[in-house]
């Protein structure tokens, strides 16, 4: 099932209503709930009755307990000082201390009435504590019209423990059809019991599942759009799916409307479409752009992810990301992996399997986030067909293929088809127990088609491939016995290898990618990996893994490069000593010029508490250079600051910075926010402060100042 966003609509009160009224409903038959006797049995389960005096009026055909009468039917106890049923019009009254308990649920009342028949009843000065969600529910009276009708007076809702709650919601009067509609009047939000929020009347879906309705607003301001207001209204269509309209609304910026749809069809098939749309006010444009780049007053985003797999070797896939213009994320977005990529992807592919062979159509669409896309190429449509590698009859060989059809369109530059075949043999020989020495040769054919290109450009290119490496692996066990046991296994495993690619002139070809241009190669590589993962062993006797170490390391020497033929140095690290750290990092080291041409490191940790430090530092010498900085510290047990910052370091300026303050009780929750945007080419600087206001089971109440 998907999207319980139910959970954060002021309607969870009610769907809470219908829970406190639902568990009203005794589980018992008439008869069995008060037959004099120790225990009566209804018609599949046994009731147990005791009581300190029981007595029974035939005139009236009442039975009557008195003094600590408890009833108890499977996980379900009432108790209460006096309880009468009417035999004749199968109604029950309870009175004085009334308790009546289901699992963890707890409902307390002065006076309980229900008739069984009809499933009307009435509760004066009740409370239910409702443990899932933590829930109580007060009302002075609550009156069950029906089966999924009730009425309720003088009533509040609060997820907070205590005889006064930070915060509650009260209302005079409210009608709840659940399934239906939830009408109520004189509704209050309070904090400390001081009123703070008032709705006079106000009409609700009442869901007992997920319920539709309006979603909390969000009330902000901005340095550059002005005071926003954000609303939304949740639909539940049905238990497979759901869907969310989206209103936005910014003084300066101007209007923007949304929507998403989600839908689980089955196990195997799921999806998800959004669509936004915003027509941006001429003087917001004028005062916020100092450069337009490709912006257009209309701003717009289409996306679209789904699966469906018919069976386990027949599936689909698809993700579609349509952007109006390559500054829509960085304007729009508050997700930082957005805000930075560099380029969008749309593509939807189709594959079938028969056994080692595989078919797959698809289609795909880019677009450039960083330049101009009139060269950016685009591919549709794609078919690939692929044999994984398959032992010939009775000989020692494996034969594998890869063959792909590509169709290129784009504005600017050469398009056209491209066909690329590449059958390969391999042939593994094991030899001395330990060692491995796998072989392949291989032949690759790229012809092209329909090119649109000057005269002078070739139309095929055949290369001729050949690959061996040797690799082996060491490895030993220890053990660590005692309080924490645990294994370890570390392996070192080398490996060397010679690949040969013979030069071919591929000038004259179509250059649409890697594809088009294989470099001539006469290479020997050398790597070494050194690997350690441990199995620790829990008071349970089950177990976990966890790498704590892996690192690898390796160069080649290419006799094809006359000039500098040894590469770069590489070397990959990443390391889990324990489960609050985490560290990778990655380079490459130029020899012949002593300096580093890649750095990228992260380190991470993280305790029991949520308390973490990341530190993350990218670097390249084509002018990249960047520092991400997060950390987050509780200070008590209910209060959390954190602080995060990126920083351009080769341009000495800071990117973004976000510092915040949270304050979490027991339940209820406020963060305050201040962000800071420097200005970059097409958008002006900006600064967000934001106080979010959540409740525990209710969900974002209240929200000044737009951002994550």
């Amino acid at each position: 099932m998907i999207g319980w966003t139910c959970n954060m609509k002021i309607t969870v009160f009610f769907r809470a209503v219908a829970l406190f009224l639902l568990l009203l409903m005794p589980q018992t038959s008439a008869e069995a709930a008060f037959s004099p006797g120790s225990e009566a049995k209804s018609e599949t389960v046994p009731v147990e009755l005791t009581a300190d005096f029981m007595s029974y009026d035939r005139q009236r055909e009442v039975f009557r307990g008195e003094g600590n009468v408890i009833i108890h039917q499977r996980n379900q106890t009432l108790t209460a000082d006096v309880v009468e049923y009417n035999q004749l019009t199968q109604t029950a009254r309870a009175k004085g201390s009334v308790v009546y308990t289901e699992d963890n649920d707890r409902l307390e009342c002065d006076f309980l009435e229900i008739n069984l028949e009809s499933k009307s009843g009435y509760v004066e000065h009740g409370e239910l504590y409702y443990d899932k969600e933590n829930f109580y529910i007060r009302g002075t009276h609550l009156e069950k019209l029906g089966e999924n009708h009730y009425r309720i007076e003088e009533g509040n809702f609060t997820t907070c423990d205590g005889k006064r709650p930070t915060w509650n919601f009260t209302c005079k009067k409210a009608d709840v059809t659940v399934e239906g509609l939830a009408k109520v009047r004189g509704a209050t939000f309070r904090v400390k019991n001081i009123p703070f929020l008032y709705f006079p009347y106000f009409v609700f879906p009442a869901k007992a599942k997920r319920q539709s309705g309006l979603l909390m607003p969000s009330i902000g301001s901005s340095s550059t759009e002005g005071v926003t207001f954000n609303n939304a209204y949740y639909w539940a269509l049905s238990p497979q799916q759901d869907a969310t309209f989206y209103l936005d609304l910014a003084s300066k910026k101007g209007v923007a409307i949304g929507a998403e749809y989600r839908y689980v069809s089955s196990e195997t098939s799921e999806g998800r479409f959004f669509g936004y749309f915003s027509e941006e006010s001429s003087s917001y444009r004028e005062e916020k752009y100092s450069q337009l780049l490709d912006r257009e007053k209309e701003r717009w985003n289409l996306f679209y992810e789904g699966k469906k797999d018919f069976s386990d070797d027949f599936f689909a896939r698809a993700k579609v990301d349509l952007i109006s213009d390559r500054e829509f994320y960085k304007d729009y977005q508050s997700q930082t992996s957005l805000r930075t990529a560099e380029r969008t992807k749309t593509t939807a592919f189709v594959t079938k399997h028969w056994g080692w062979l595989g078919l797959t159509g698809d289609v795909e669409y880019n677009k450039d986030l960083l330049k101009s896309n009139g060269e950016t190429v685009q591919r549709y449509p794609q078919i690939f067909f692929t044999g994984l590698p398959r032992l010939i009859t009775r000989t020692p060989f494996y034969f594998s293929f890869d063959l792909a059809y590509n169709n290129i369109n784009r504005d600017k530059g050469v398009e056209g088809s491209r066909v690329d075949v590449n059958p390969r043999i391999t042939l593994p020989l094991r030899f001395l127990k330990h060692y491995l020495l796998q072989s392949e040769i291989g032949f690759r054919e790229t012809a092209y088609f329909d090119t649109s290109k000057d005269d002078g450009l070739d139309d095929n290119r055949g290369l001729f491939q050949f690959r061996t490496e040797l690799s082996t692996k060491l490895m030993k066990i220890y053990e660590r016995k005692g309080k924490h046991p645990a294994k370890f296994r570390h392996s070192i495993e080398p490996e060397i290898s010679y690949t040969y690619i013979p030069d071919e002139g591929q000038d004259d070809l179509p250059f649409y990618d890697e594809v088009d241009r294989i470099k001539e190669q006469n290479r020997i590589a050398v790597a070494f990996t050194n690997r350690v993962i441990g199995k620790f062993f829990r008071p349970d006797e089950t177990s976990h893994q966890r790498e704590l170490l892996f690192f690898r390391l390796g160069q080649f020497y290419d006799a094809a490069t006359s000039h500098d033929p040894f590469s770069n140095f590489f070397l990959e690290f990443r390391s889990r000593p324990t489960s609050f750290c985490c560290l990778k990092s990655n380079l490459e080291y130029d020899i012949y010029d002593d300096e580093l041409e890649i750095f990228n490191a992260m380190l991470r940790f993280q305790d029991k508490r949520q308390n973490y430090l990341r530190f993350e530092y990218r670097y390249s010498i084509d002018e990249i250079e960047e520092i991400d900085t997060s950390l987050g510290f509780g200070l008590t047990d209910t209060v959390g600051i954190f602080f995060e910052n990126r920083r351009a370091q080769q341009e000495n300026r800071t990117l973004e910075t976000i510092i915040g303050l949270d304050y979490h009780p027991q339940c209820w929750g406020a963060m305050l926010t201040y962000r800071i945007r420097p200005s970059t080419d097409g958008r002006d600087s900006e600064t967000k402060i934001m106080l979010e206001f959540f409740l525990k089971g209710v969900g974002k109440v209240g929200r000044f100042g737009a951002g994550d």
